[in-house]
């Protein structure tokens, strides 16, 4: 492609041509720079036979902590060995519990957290909290549902110290979750709206973002579990690491890994930044 610039000749046309095929290969290489993946991902799975297991944590790089009928159990992913029938301290199992609540401001709820505004007829998800043991913080955060416009879409993420005070308030930018639809999907979601069967669930560790998106109003190509990149000189955008319906998923405690549990199988995916290549 690159010897059309030079030297590509179609009789009567051969000016124009040589343009075509010039732009086109500058095209061509601007759009490899621009979709270059910076993540290098690879992904492992082991079989896990707990009926029922939903992942809820990984505690430490050889210990991960599920959840099924039968009670709490840990894993080690590199042996596959399995220690079940846990006891966990009451407080930790409030603390794993309340990851998956949704809060109302004022209802013990740290002061200062206010819901960002939505447009009318427009709703939120409320206010969860996750935590990042690598850095000593916890995160709230606060998400509007999918069926929003992307300009309307908001993430909205406080950090706080252990104190309960409030060091950074941000907004993430709506993922490819987030579109405009037509009536198929409003159909799809009948009778209650998208906001009925759409879930997110957004945990952090060493300071790197993950979110999982989920459920029947979530199309198969958007749901999984995304991670929000942003480095200097690089495109900030969420990226999709694991594909699939995902209704738990625990994060490595360095942040270079993530997994979840999915017909009786364990998937693993470690995360390897590529490094920036200059054009």
């Amino acid at each position: 492609m690159g010897r059309a610039c030079l030297t590509g000749s179609v009789p009567g046309f051969e000016g124009d041509m040589r343009a075509f095929y010039c732009l086109l290969s500058v095209a061509f290489v601007l759009n490899g720079c621009a979709r270059s993946d910076p993540l290098l991902l690879a992904t492992r799975s082991v079989p896990v036979e707990i009926q029922g297991a939903r992942l809820l944590d990984w505690i430490t790089p050889r210990e991960m902590l599920i959840t099924s009928p039968a009670g709490f159990a840990l894993i080690d992913p590199e042996t596959q060995t399995v220690a079940q029938s846990i006891a966990l301290p009451e407080q930790r199992i409030e603390a794993l519990q309340a990851q998956r609540m949704v809060h109302q401001p004022g209802t013990g709820t740290p002061p200062g957290l206010k819901l960002p505004g939505t447009p009318p007829g427009r709703h939120s998800m409320g206010l969860r909290v996750t935590r990042d043991r690598g850095l000593n913080r916890t995160f709230w955060y606060s998400i509007s549902h999918f069926d929003a416009n992307p300009d309307e879409w908001k993430l909205r993420l406080w950090t706080l110290n252990d104190d309960q005070k409030i060091e950074a308030e941000r907004d993430l930018p709506a993922g490819p979750w987030v579109y405009k639809h037509g009536l198929r999907k409003v159909f799809k979601c009948f009778s209650c709206g998208c906001s009925c069967y759409e879930k997110a669930e957004l945990k952090v560790s060493q300071g790197q973002i993950f979110l999982a998106v989920w459920d029947s109003a979530v199309e198969e190509e958007h749901a999984g579990i995304y991670t929000y990149l942003e480095a200097p000189g690089q495109e900030v955008r969420w990226i999709r690491v694991q594909a699939g319906q995902i209704d738990s998923f625990a994060v490595a405690p360095g942040g270079r890994a993530v997994a979840h549990i999915a017909g009786g199988q364990l998937y693993v995916t470690s995360l390897t930044r590529q490094p920036a290549t200059n054009h």
